[in-house]
């Protein structure tokens, strides 16, 4: 592995495993990232069907559906009938799902800006441009 690689790589652990970052909610606590995923995508992707959900977390059918019970059952979503076309099946976000969502976010964006802090706003903008063209490289899903 690149020297690099590995030092992105040991940063990223440490930004993963360091206890004092908390960004999950009170709401949220005990979903995993594959349900985390897929609220988010719920929330950001009010217009896809199954099809697409399958295609972006690249998951089993079987998967799928149980992450949708096991999030039903919580009532963060539920599932919904295609007006378009009856056979196909979509995801709404419950009020309570998109509030848990929004919180989330918002935590999200309070770390983020707690992380940018140290640094001086020509910084900010070189790391942001840096970060924003690796994001670009990766493959789309």
């Amino acid at each position: 592995m690149n020297q690099h690689a590995q030092t992105l790589c040991n940063i990223w652990n440490t930004l993963l495993l360091n206890q004092s970052i908390e960004i999950c909610t009170e709401e949220l606590k005990g979903l995993g990232i594959p349900d985390m995923k897929l609220l988010k995508l719920c929330y950001l992707h009010p217009e896809y069907k199954l099809k697409d959900y399958l295609k972006c977390l690249a998951i089993p059918n079987s998967t799928l559906t149980n992450m949708i019970n096991r999030l039903e059952k919580k009532e963060f979503l539920i599932r919904t009938i295609d007006k378009t076309d009856l056979r196909s099946f979509g995801l709404e976000l419950t009020a309570h799902g998109k509030c848990s969502i929004q919180e989330h976010f918002k935590q999200e964006e309070l770390l983020f800006e707690q992380m940018l802090q140290p640094l001086s706003d020509s910084e900010q903008s070189a790391f942001l441009a840096l970060f924003t063209k690796l994001i670009q490289s990766l493959p789309e899903t």
